[in-house]
């Protein structure tokens, strides 16, 4: 077995990577990546997973395709949850494997959805564009409302999605991160300085999460900081209640950034690709 965990989209020579590993894998031998999902990106606006390090961006049906050019199978897939959706791919010689269901479905849902047509990547930018008006006015709202913000986490998504947003120092005092080698240097482009936690000498309104994967692990690790009424909230939460009052089709009163309990009941979760889903 060889496995490529988040390195099989890094490369712009996947078909060398791809007969080098069959080379060295016996007969029978199992070649397993993971990558980021496609479908999720589209689904759930992930675009800050978009970036140089990343050359390629796959669904099933690429990869599928791509390995059987090869005469190689893709023979089962399995969703993970890691930055914000994953495949785990499986794949072997067409002489020692044969595909199983769950790679079929896959394929069905992505056909069912529109994967490979043009129009899903146009609402796709549509709707990173309208997600970018209602964070930034929802900002906007908290910094004039006299709300501080710091950040948490400075990965390369954290430069792609602030970039795009146009959210720089005048919006976030500072970013804290716990790998020392990034202390006092700036996010490029906005210019935000990365400190270290020690360096935050006051008690902030907001947490803005950028490394929004760890989320809850953050939360863990900062305590101290929940107990004195700090929120900890992602850009999600600063766009998510434009999507309740279009949903609610009614004006609604709540504060940002959690939505109560109460308006739960009041909205029905369903999974339609091309739309948020809320809880």
């Amino acid at each position: 077995m060889v496995t490529a965990s988040n390195v099989f989209a890094h490369t712009d020579k996947i078909k060398q990577l791809t007969l080098d590993v069959f080379e060295l894998l016996k007969k029978d031998g199992v070649f397993v990546i993971e990558c980021q999902y496609l479908y999720d990106t589209i689904k759930d606006l992930t675009f800050d997973n978009i970036y140089h390090e990343h050359v390629s961006y796959f669904s099933v049906t690429s990869l599928n395709n791509f390995f059987n050019s090869l005469d190689l199978v893709l023979f089962h897939v399995e969703h993970i949850n890691t930055h914000g959706g994953s495949i785990r791919c499986y794949i072997g010689r067409k002489e020692n494997s044969r595909q199983n269901s769950a790679v079929n479905k896959f394929l069905e849902k992505e056909m069912k959805t529109g994967i490979l047509k043009w129009e899903t990547y146009e609402r796709f930018l549509n709707r990173v564009e309208e997600k970018k008006e209602i964070v930034l006015k929802n900002i906007k709202k908290l910094k004039d409302s006299g709300k501080r913000i710091v950040g948490y986490g400075s990965p390369a998504k954290a430069t792609t999605v602030l970039n795009y947003y146009g959210i720089d120092n005048k919006y976030i005092d500072f970013i804290i991160e716990d790998n020392e080698l990034k202390h006092n240097k700036f996010l490029p482009g906005v210019r935000i300085p990365i400190k270290s936690k020690k360096d935050l000498d006051y008690t902030p309104d907001y947490v803005l999460v950028l490394a929004w994967n760890f989320l809850e692990e953050i939360k863990r690790n900062n305590q101290d900081l929940l107990d004195k009424g700090v929120q900890f909230i992602t850009l999600n939460d600063l766009d998510v209640f434009e999507d309740i009052k279009k949903k609610l089709n009614k004006p609604y009163k709540f504060l940002l950034p959690i939505p109560p309990k109460e308006i739960e009941k009041e909205l029905e979760d369903y999974e339609e690709f091309g739309d948020h889903i809320i809880f």
